[in-house]
């Protein structure tokens, strides 16, 4: 039987940046929760078949940024899905890390 690679856990402050850093690769189109995991996972592992990151977490990153004003939460009209798009104080926050 074939062993599974363990995923590396990362700290939820590592998660928050990554949320970012997704979101700022094209800056202006909203992202999806299911485009954020993968983005954030492929980030974090350079694996996109690793897990590391997992939903919950993801969402409590997420949350935290919308909160912090570095990201905006829309409505995609075409979808119903809710789209999250990185603000200019998140591009701001991005840029002095």
């Amino acid at each position: 039987m074939g062993h599974q690679p363990q995923a590396p856990q990362f700290s939820d402050a590592r998660v928050r940046k990554a949320v970012r850093e997704v979101c700022a690769l094209a800056a202006g189109y909203g992202k999806s929760e299911a485009v954020l995991l993968a983005g954030v996972n492929e980030l974090l592992t350079g694996d996109p078949t690793l897990r590391a990151v997992a939903l919950p977490q993801l969402r409590s990153g997420v949350e935290w940024n919308v909160g912090k004003n570095y990201l905006r939460r829309r409505k995609n009209e075409d979808t119903d899905a809710h789209e999250y798009l990185i603000t200019t104080n998140g591009l701001a926050k991005e840029a002095i890390e």
